[in-house]
Parts: C-alpha cells; structure tokens; sequence
C-alpha cells in the first residue's frame, strides 16, 4: 500500500497508543490530504475498527466529509455515519475529547447541507443520540458537555453520577429538525432527545451554560413549531429555562429566547412575560432594551381592550418580526386574540349580543374577520372562532345561523382553569360543567406538583456548582 498521511495513525490504533493517537490527532484540524481521494480515504476507513478505536474511525468520516465536494463523495462517509447510528461507536470514550466532539458535530452538519437531506440526517442524529443515551445509562462515569479546554485533547473524566449527559449530538440533532421542518420528526424528537431525564448538564463554566442555553432554546423552537395549545406551553417552559443559567452578562441567547417567549406567553393567556425575580436587574434592562419591539406587542396585548392597539403593533413589527424569523410566533398570536379577548370580556359581562361583542373587541380589523356581509357576517365569522375556543364560560345561545342578534352568555369563570373540553355547545348542564372544571382544576394542580418537583432537583443540581452560587452573590450584592 502506498504511504499515506494515516499511517501512523493507523500503526499507533494498532498498538493501542492512546496517547500517541491523541497526540496525532491534536493538530489534525486539516486532513493530511489536500483534496478527496476516494481510494486512501475509502482504505483507511475500512482498516479502522470503529468499536476498538473510536477517534481515529469517526476522524477519518469527518476527513471524508470535510473534503466532499459533491453528494457522490459523500456517499463514502454514509456508511460511517450508519455505523455511528448503529451503536458501534463508544460515544463516551468520544465525549472524553471534546475536540472530537465538536468536530464530529460539525461534520454532520456539513453532510446535511451538502447533500440537503436534512430529515434524514435529522434521523440518523435521533438514532446516534439513542445509543448515547443507552451507553451514559449503561456506564459509570460519562462525561457530559465537553466546552473549550486549555489543553483540548486532555481526556477528561466529569465525575458526579450514573445517568444520561448532554451532548454536542443532542443540540446538533435540535438544529437539523428544526430545519428538516417534518412534524413526525419533531414528535419523535420530542420523544427521545428532549423529554429524556438527564442526569446531568456537566459543569457550570460560561461554555458549557451556553451549550444548556442553546439545547433549551432549540428544544422550544421544536415545540413550538407543533403549533398546538400544549405545545406551545412546553415551548414557553423551555425558553424559561434559558434563564436559568448563571452569567455575568445577558447573551445572545437569553435575548433571542426572551423574545420568543414574550409572544408565545401573550399568546397563551394574553399577558406579558416577566424575567425571574433573581434576574440580574442589569441583564433584565439588557435585554428588555433589545427586544423594545417585542415588549410593546406584549405590552399592548395585556393592557388593552381592543384588538386594534395589538394588530397595529404587530404590523409595525413586521420587518423586525422577519429578520429574527418569528413571523410564525407573531400569526399565532394574532390568531388567538379574538379568544384572549373575548374570555377577558367574560369576567366583566353575564352575556352580550353577537354584534355588540364584535364591536367591543374590535374584530373587524382582525384577518380572520369577514366584513363583505355586513354585521351579520362579522358576527358569524366571530362565532366560528369562538366555537373554535371550546370554552366552556363562553355560549352561544339559540340556533344556527348565528347573527349579529345572537346572545353570547359568559359562564362563572376560573381564570386559573385551562378550557374545558366540549364545554361551548348551549344547553350545558350546570353540573357537568363543574364536574369538568373539578377535573381540570386537579389536572392543573398535578401539574404544578410537577413542575415544583423538577424545579427543585435543578436548584438542587445548580446548587453543586461553585461559579453559580459566586455568580449569585455577586448578583445579590449588585442588587
């Protein structure tokens, strides 16, 4: 065989040198070759064991993918990829190296735009972030996210406890489903990447915050772009999290995260979201500075009467609204208001006719409205949306056709309640209607239990951290 750059690497993995192979692979940022060369790369791979020596397998799939310049190279590295995703990789003898990590990480993310297979890479990266889950799960003492090091190609061993780590793969596998834009792979991501019980983030240093920061923002863009009611409230709790995080100053992140989450909290119940109390007072002016826009939308939806003020201010924002691509986040909230307001005008009224209840909340000027029919078919246009509310303190009296004479009658209201299912339809009989909302009040209280319990096994973990608890004095004492 003709001598090659991989020689040595190759006779070192041979002899088991782990450190001569770290060594070799310490300035490998560019390949020994300078252009593809189908016959080296496609021999060495093949000569590589990928369970027995991990790093130089997947270094060489990422010199195949680096130098790939068309989708039939690339087709080299595919079965390296598959053999990743089939669980002949030790990802945690990977994750010891976060070099490797970071570079695999970014390889994949070549291949995809390469090839512009995105769901499919998105599902390879599912299947790859199974087998490190299983492999953190059946091992005792994998590393977690790996940040930039001094010494990059130092193993390091990030002691605490059995259980799942987050990953470079993780947050890789958020991104390609969020641009892969398949509803089936956002469910199954929802299911095996986000909603798995990590046991551990790593340590708290700024790098490894803003790798928590950027999976918990990602994972709410995966929620989000589901659309439904109970998605958009794991959406908002994700971008919460965000928050969570020590820092001397308010990133990047935290900004785009907060002005997401100040629409989808407006559009969830019509109020203005509120950064968390132990907030630093100067990171909370960074970023309601920054997102002046979004604040006056929230702003104009919790404080006002009328639809108007709302619809104006999101169509001011309509060039902002698409550079920092939320047009998306700011048509589902436009397309709640007719329900935001018309529940806030039952705490006030027992009933109003149709016509009137239109006018009040100034539906006309909404793009669902219908204003070729007159009043009658602005009335009707609005009583298909509140059909479409399920509300159960929200009834429509009499038969079909509505009109603009229709009565609209507000039953006792639990503004602490979710809808009730099945609720809206007239003749709802009084104690069914209690029986429902007993229900939802118990599911509700089930919930927070929930949420408190999480809350406290992540104060509890963040407690561990010596740079969160000196970052919150710190904060304490600027306050």
């Amino acid at each position: 065989m003709t001598a090659s750059p991989y020689d040595s690497l190759l006779s070192a993995a041979a002899d088991n040198k782990h450190a001569v192979v770290l060594n070799l692979l310490r300035n490998w940022d560019k390949p020994g070759i300078s252009e593809f060369r189908h016959d080296v790369l496609s021999t060495v791979l093949s000569q590589v064991n990928p369970q027995t020596n991990s790093l130089v397998y997947v270094q060489v799939a990422v010199d195949i993918i680096k130098l790939a310049n068309s989708v039939e190279q690339l087709m080299l590295a595919s079965d390296a990829i598959a053999a990743m995703a089939d669980g002949s990789i030790d990802f945690v003898q990977l994750n010891r190296v976060p070099k490797m990590m970071a570079r695999l990480t970014e390889a994949l993310g070549r291949a995809a735009q390469l090839s512009g297979d995105y769901a499919g890479m998105c599902q390879r990266l599912v299947d790859m972030v199974g087998v490190v889950n299983a492999q953190h799960l059946a091992h005792d003492d994998g590393a977690g996210i790996s940040g930039v090091m001094t010494a990059p190609f130092k193993t390091q061993r990030l002691g605490g406890f059995k259980g799942i780590r987050l990953t470079l793969l993780h947050i890789e596998c958020l991104r390609q489903c969020i641009v892969a834009r398949t509803r089936t792979l956002h469910q199954s991501v929802v299911q095996l990447v986000i909603n798995v019980d990590f046991a551990s983030f790593g340590q708290q240093s700024g790098e490894r915050a803003k790798l928590y920061m950027q999976f918990r923002y990602y994972a709410g863009m995966v929620y989000a772009a589901l659309g439904d009611k109970q998605s958009m409230e794991h959406a908002q709790r994700q971008w919460m999290l965000v928050f969570s995080m020590p820092g001397k100053f308010a990133s990047a992140i935290q900004l785009a995260a907060y002005r997401r989450v100040l629409l989808v909290t407006a559009t969830l119940d019509g109020s203005r979201f509120r950064l968390p109390q132990f907030f630093a007072p100067t990171h909370v002016r960074a970023l309601e500075t920054n997102a002046g826009t979004y604040t006056s939308i929230a702003e104009a939806c919790s404080g006002s009467k009328s639809m108007h003020r709302v619809l104006a201010r999101v169509e001011e924002a309509r060039r902002t609204l698409v550079r920092d691509a939320n047009v998306g986040l700011a048509d589902a909230l436009v397309n709640s208001l007719p329900g935001l307001f018309v529940r806030r005008l039952s705490a006030v009224y027992s009933s109003m006719r149709l016509g009137q209840l239109a006018q009040t909340i100034g539906f006309g000027a909404h793009p669902l409205a219908n204003t070729t029919n007159g009043p009658d078919g602005l009335a009707q246009s609005l009583a298909v949306l509140i059909q479409n509310i399920d509300d159960g303190t929200v009834i429509l009296e009499g038969d079909r056709p509505y009109g603009a004479s229709t009565v609209v009658r507000f039953a006792p209201s639990f503004d602490s309640l979710s809808s009730v299912p099945g609720a809206s339809q007239a003749g709802v009989d009084r104690a069914t209607m209690e029986m429902r909302l007993s229900t939802a009040l118990q599911k509700q209280v089930e919930e927070t239990k929930q949420l408190h319990e999480k809350l406290v096994r992540l104060d509890r973990h963040l407690a561990l951290s010596t740079e969160y608890a000196a970052n919150s004095r710190e904060q304490l004492t600027n306050a």
